[in-house]
């Protein structure tokens, strides 16, 4: 008996369900097949509903506050379009919860700006994070040491870590204070954005850095303080190459609150560089004669002869 019950009710209900979509279609001219088809799941499962509370092998197993959870529909325009007399997800004033239920790009990005909303500095740390994580990717693959061998997962995790742990902590902290101070996204106050974080931020971001990485890494602190003597002019002239342009744009047209996401967007690439500057020999020798970060003493270059000296054993 059970085994003919449920097939039963559910053809009922399917063909129910079929004439109640036909209709639709033929009544909303501009209702895609999607949004039908979205609207039709969520009627069958209301029906199934029904189905499982009234069949009476279901009465004595199923719970009586039993539901099938509803599945999000794109909202429908209602009978003949009209915006007022929606059905089960109507517009309403013609927006309804339709509109915020994109898909695609556009509802990856309400799904973002949501979260972003409700968790932002834990938001900006996954932001940066995934940043940090392509850029050593790339660099892995593409400037690769003399020597290595395979995927460096240590050195992956260095600079991922940062991106979640300082970068958007710290770049949430800074940019949020700087456009509190200098409000405004006029000529002047763009200038003066971009002149504080490159004379004064990327300095003080190079020493993070370098001072992070090299503390996972395992460097006394003798080293760390050898690495950012000598590539630190290299980092800031480097971001000097591509971050006044960036953000330019970036105080000009981009909010506070996406400033991160924008800033690894292009970080990206720009962490290429910093992964592969991370992961370089500090203190490599410029020319022989020079002892190098790892303490070995290169050769010597021959003296020139001193005239003197010549004499004196004449």
């Amino acid at each position: 008996m059970a085994a003919f019950v449920l097939p039963v009710a559910l053809q009922n209900q399917s063909s129910a369900l079929l004439q109640i979509s036909s209709a639709q279609s033929s009544s909303c001219g501009y209702c895609s097949p999607v949004s039908s088809g979205k609207k039709a799941v969520a009627r069958f499962a209301a029906e199934m509903d029904k189905v499982f509370k009234s069949a009476p092998m279901f009465a004595s197993i199923v719970p009586k506050d039993f539901t099938i959870p509803k599945l999000a529909s794109d909202g429908g325009a209602g009978n003949g379009g009209s915006a007022g007399n929606g059905g089960s997800g109507g517009r309403g004033d013609g927006e309804g919860e339709g509109d915020e239920k994109r898909g695609g790009v556009q509802g990856l990005w309400a799904a973002y700006e949501k979260v972003l909303k409700e968790q932002p500095l834990l938001t900006k740390s996954f932001t940066s994070f995934v940043g940090f994580a392509l850029g050593d990717i790339l660099a892995q693959n593409f400037l690769k040491k003399e020597g290595s061998e395979g995927f460096d997962w240590a050195r992956f995790l260095r600079l991922s870590s940062f991106g979640f742990v300082v970068h958007a902590p710290t770049g949430h902290w800074f940019y949020g204070n700087l456009d509190n101070l200098i409000k405004g996204n006029g000529i002047a106050q763009v200038a003066s954005k971009v002149a504080i974080d490159q004379v004064l931020w990327a300095p003080i971001f190079t020493f993070m850095f370098f001072t992070y990485t090299g503390l996972l890494e395992g460097k006394s602190v003798s080293q760390i303080v050898e690495k950012i003597k000598n590539d630190t002019v290299t980092a800031v002239t480097g971001s000097w190459k591509v971050w006044p342009i960036a953000h330019a744009i970036n105080f000009r047209f981009i909010s506070t609150e996406n400033r991160i996401l924008y800033i690894n967007s292009i970080q990206i690439f720009y962490n290429v560089f910093l992964s592969w500057l991370a992961s370089k020999d500090s203190g490599a020798a410029k020319e022989e004669g020079e002892e190098g970060a790892d303490g070995l003493i290169t050769e010597e270059k021959e003296k020139p002869a001193d005239p003197k000296a010549d004499k004196k054993k004449d």
